[in-house]
């Protein structure tokens, strides 16, 4: 969910001019199973999601449903302002287990966006797992390790300063 908030509010952005020092100094995203296409089982997941105990129904899963116009129009914007960014999705390959039912929640079709210049990588991990590491031995943690180092530009200027610091923390986390 987060990554279709960042992708709102990056094109909201690049259309006010308010913003326009801190969107131009964005030089790409990494999404990490966001549902770009929305959730095939979104009814589902919403149904699973609202019996549990102590929870409000979450009306946004809902929006998530692939017939919704809101993973579309977000994606419409964003496609629109993002030309010259560098994008990755990430998406994941097995079913999460939820309520006793096992279901795919941002597998490739929904976690990829179907940009020209994208870069797609699969993680062999379900949507529980996807942003949490057993471990820095991880093999999850080496690949999104790589992918961060993998997108950072090269770039010239007080940009270059920032870019290099970034280089030499990824340096310094273990293997």
């Amino acid at each position: 969910m987060g990554g279709l908030v960042v992708k709102e509010a990056y094109a909201l952005g690049k259309s006010d001019r308010s913003f326009s020092k801190v969107v131009s100094r964005v030089t790409g995203f990494i999404f990490l199973a966001t549902p770009h296409h929305g959730l095939e089982h979104a009814h589902l997941l919403n149904t699973l999601l609202n019996v549990l105990p102590n929870r409000a129904p979450a009306r946004y899963v809902e929006e998530l449903d692939p017939t919704s116009p809101t993973p579309y129009s977000i994606n419409q914007r964003f496609l629109a302002a993002c030309e010259s960014l560098h994008l990755v999705s990430v998406y994941e390959t097995q079913q999460t287990r939820i309520r006793g039912f096992n279901v795919m929640i941002v597998g490739q079709e929904a976690g990829v966006l179907n940009h020209a210049g994208e870069k797609r990588v699969e993680m062999n991990a379900d949507h529980h797992t996807v942003c949490k590491f057993a471990g820095r031995d991880c093999p999850n943690y080496d690949l999104i390790r790589s992918v961060i180092r993998n997108a950072l530009p090269k770039r010239k200027g007080p940009a270059r300063r920032v870019v290099a610091w970034g280089r030499r923390r990824l340096r310094k986390l273990p293997h």
